[in-house]
C-alpha cells in the first residue's frame, strides 16, 4: 500500500497541507462563508432604512410644498400580499378628492404613478404655483431613491426566484449522495484514499 509521502506534490510548490480541507459541513460551519452573507443582508437592511427614512421626510415635504388640492402628489406607504412577503414599501400617488353623492363629506382617492418622468407631473397651475419647484425638485430626489430601492428589493427577489428551483432539487441530491457513498467502497482505490480523504 502506498503511504501518503508518495502523493503528486501541489503544482504551486506549496505545502499541501495548506492547501488541503475538506467541505464545510455540517452547512453553516464555514464561519467566514457565513459572516459574508450575513453581512450583505445586513447592508441591505441598513441601505433600505436610510432609503425609507428620507423617503419619509420627502414626504413631508410634498405635502408642505403643494395644497391639499385635486392633482396633489404624495408617498404613502401601503403593502400587497404578493409583495416582499406582504412588507411595507412606499408608493407615489397623485391625490383627487371627490364629494359622496347626497352628502357634504369629502372623499379622497389615489392614483399610483409610474416613476418615469414624475418630476414633469408636478402641477404648477393657480394655487399649485408658489411650491412648484420645491415639488420639482423633491421629486426628482424621490424617483431617485425609489429605483434605487426598487434595484435593491429586485436583486434578492431574483435572488428568491433563484432559490426556489435549486431547492426543489434537493431530494435528487441526497440520492444521489446514497449512492456515491453506497459505490465508494467498491471502487479500486478506496482503500487508499481513505489515507488523504474523509470517509462521511
Amino acid at each position: 500500500m502506498l503511504q501518503e509521502t508518495n502523493l503528486p506534490e501541489p503544482e504551486s510548490g506549496e505545502d499541501s497541507q495548506s492547501l488541503r480541507t475538506y467541505a464545510p459541513l455540517p452547512a453553516g460551519s464555514d464561519v467566514a462563508m457565513v459572516r459574508y452573507l450575513t453581512r450583505h443582508r445586513d447592508r441591505t437592511v441598513a441601505l433600505l432604512g436610510e432609503i425609507d427614512e428620507t423617503l419619509e421626510l420627502l414626504r413631508r415635504s410634498l405635502n408642505a410644498s403643494q395644497p391639499k388640492y385635486t392633482g396633489m402628489i404624495g408617498i404613502i406607504w401601503t403593502h400587497r400580499p404578493d409583495r416582499f412577503n406582504n412588507g411595507i414599501y412606499p408608493a407615489v400617488v397623485r391625490w383627487s378628492c371627490h364629494r359622496k353623492s347626497g352628502s357634504f363629506d369629502l372623499h379622497w382617492k389615489y392614483k399610483i404613478l409610474n416613476l418615469r418622468n414624475l418630476p414633469r407631473m408636478a402641477k404648477s397651475s393657480k394655487n399649485f404655483a408658489a411650491g412648484h419647484a420645491q415639488t420639482v425638485e423633491t421629486l426628482k430626489r424621490v424617483q431617485k431613491l425609489m429605483q434605487q430601492r426598487s434595484t435593491l428589493l429586485n436583486t434578492w427577489s431574483n435572488l428568491s426566484r433563484t432559490l426556489t428551483p435549486m431547492e426543489s432539487s434537493t431530494s435528487d441530491l441526497e440520492s444521489l449522495r446514497a449512492t456515491l457513498k453506497a459505490h465508494l467502497p467498491a471502487l479500486p482505490h478506496y482503500q487508499q484514499s481513505l489515507l488523504y480523504n474523509r470517509d462521511y
